[in-house]
């Protein structure tokens, strides 16, 4: 087991976190009544939280080796070589993690990034590319360290309202998302409360960190599905899925039968995945470009 860091990952969460706000999108909202809907569920990244890479951090794209390089100098190592890119080590440390759950005939693996961050670590001082003394409860800070710097995260506008009116409605409140374990705590952080007291049903909260497997598996659409049976009763087609990827969420979303929302509010994080053969034909049932106007498709 893990240790946790010295430092509590909330308030460095939260002290690391600043506002950010969505980029308007030319996307205009297809909405319409859809009956019979008797709980929500919800991605994170890029739908409830504004995210500066449009998803949870998978080091691609942008140059990340200054944040990666601060990361490490935050928790007190010394850097010895300016020359050999890090980034690169860590993406192929990344690559490894990821092959152990391929290797398992997993399609979409995920890892768990404090493993990731202990043998990256651990690599690097072996080759005497970084100088300190590491112990596991470092895991923790350093994974929200560098997180919160290649990929900053702040509340998509009305996301509060919204969860305050579908409270006062006592509608059913679920999640699934590609994580790691500081997302929860980062919802919590910038919403003021715990997720429990947003609204949200903790075991109907399905995380890709805790699977091991990412989106667009279906396989953590199917296990919030039995959540919703067994625990109230529901059928799929009850439950309306939000997110703002098509292949990562209204594809494998409707393969289980959920109602899918399309969240189109942020030019950073909308995926329409245009071209891509693996999600020819799929529509969601509407397009969002706000969070408030879910309320009007659902009462």
């Amino acid at each position: 087991m893990l240790m946790s860091s010295e430092v509590q990952v909330p308030e460095l969460l939260k002290s690391l976190s600043v506002p950010l706000a969505p980029i308007p999108t030319d996307e205009v909202p297809a909405l319409k009544k859809l009956s019979g809907i008797r709980a929500l569920v919800f991605d994170v990244y890029g739908t409830l939280l504004c995210s500066g890479v449009g998803d949870i951090s998978t080091d691609q794209a942008t140059d990340r080796e200054p944040a990666l390089r601060a990361a490490i100098e935050a928790l007190g190592f010394k850097l010895l070589d300016a020359k050999t890119r890090l980034r690169a080590l860590w993406v192929l440390e990344v690559q490894v993690h990821q092959s152990f759950r391929r290797d398992d005939g997993v399609d979409y693996p995920e890892v768990d990034i404090r493993l990731v961050w202990k043998t990256f670590l651990e690599r690097l001082l072996k080759q005497g590319l970084i100088e300190g003394v590491f112990d596991e409860s470092m895991l923790d800070r350093i994974s929200v360290e560098y997180e919160c710097r290649v990929n900053p995260a702040w509340p998509m506008p009305g996301f509060a309202e919204l969860l305050a009116a579908l409270r006062s409605a006592r509608m059913p409140l679920g999640i699934i998302s590609n994580a790691q374990f500081f997302t929860p705590l980062l919802l919590e952080s910038l919403a003021g409360g715990s997720l429990a007291n947003l609204g949200f049903e903790v075991p109907a909260c399905v995380w890709s960190y805790q699977l091991l497997e990412a989106k667009p598996s279906t396989s953590l659409y199917e296990l919030a599905a039995h959540y919703w049976k067994e625990s109230h009763g529901l059928n799929t087609h009850e439950i309306l899925y939000v997110g703002n990827d098509l292949l990562n969420d209204i594809w494998p979303a409707q393969q289980v039968g959920f109602k899918t929302a399309l969240f189109a509010g942020d030019a950073r994080s909308l995926r329409w995945r245009k071209g891509d053969k693996r999600i020819a034909g799929v529509r969601p049932d509407i397009v969002l470009t706000e969070l408030k106007q879910i309320g009007s498709c659902i009462a």
